[in-house]
């Protein structure tokens, strides 16, 4: 349908609670989706386990469009952080990080930004998933700008499936999809205060509850 969902940078978040049970015990993670940057704003939240243990798996804005996306298992840190402008403004891009076991990798509209090695296991089962905004001890990061098509997966997906991912739509039965969120929901920049949740595409799946959105015009709304 062509729908998105846009977050105002200021309060706005989707959040699914104890949504890293799905990453205990697994041997690869991965995390996607579509982003549209509002501006190349220092401190943005893209999509988050952060906060509330030792166990982190984020990505977040810095300055110049560089992004810190971090694995840390156990309070032990592996870092890649992408060169300044990798992520421009107001133009749709897919951002896809992934844990294969060994290596972590950050892909930029399915090509590899870099590859590092890295290790550990995810053992929180507590944790929530952010899309948006993300949680430290000093302050809260929000994102401003539209989100799509966002995955979460309990495996490592290859380059080539990152690519086939960006160019087609998921049926939400693919192995190791736990989460996937479309927000083709409500009408486009109209009043959806009636909706509360982000609906999950997988059956038996879970909403991720939509927080501080006004759900009304053009911002802080479904859109498309």
């Amino acid at each position: 349908s062509n729908q998105y969902l846009h977050l105002d940078g200021e309060d706005d978040s989707v959040i699914l609670e104890d949504a890293s049970q799905y990453l205990v015990g697994s041997t690869g993670h991965t995390m996607a989706g579509w982003f549209w940057f509002d501006e190349l704003a220092y401190g943005q939240g893209i999509m988050d386990f952060r906060g509330a243990s030792e166990d982190e798996f984020y990505i977040i804005m810095l300055n110049n469009g560089q992004m810190e996306c971090r694995w840390i298992p156990n309070g032990t840190t592996y870092e890649i952080l992408t060169p300044e402008f990798s992520i421009l403004p107001e133009v749709w891009q897919h951002i896809a990080f992934t844990f294969t076991g060994s290596e972590i990798t950050m892909f930029i509209n399915g090509e590899i930004v870099e590859t590092k090695p890295a290790a550990g296991v995810f053992d929180a089962p507590d944790v929530d998933f952010s899309i948006g905004e993300s949680v430290i001890t000093c302050c809260d990061f929000y994102f401003g700008g539209g989100v799509d098509e966002v995955t979460l997966w309990s495996r490592s997906l290859s380059q080539e499936e990152v690519q086939d991912m960006m160019d087609n739509e998921l049926t939400g039965a693919e192995e190791g999809l736990e989460l996937y969120y479309k927000f083709n929901q409500g009408v486009p920049a109209d009043d959806n205060t009636s909706i509360t949740h982000a609906v999950c595409e997988i059956d038996g799946g879970n909403d991720g509850e939509l927080v501080g959105f006004a759900l009304t015009g053009e911002e802080s709304n479904f859109n498309g």
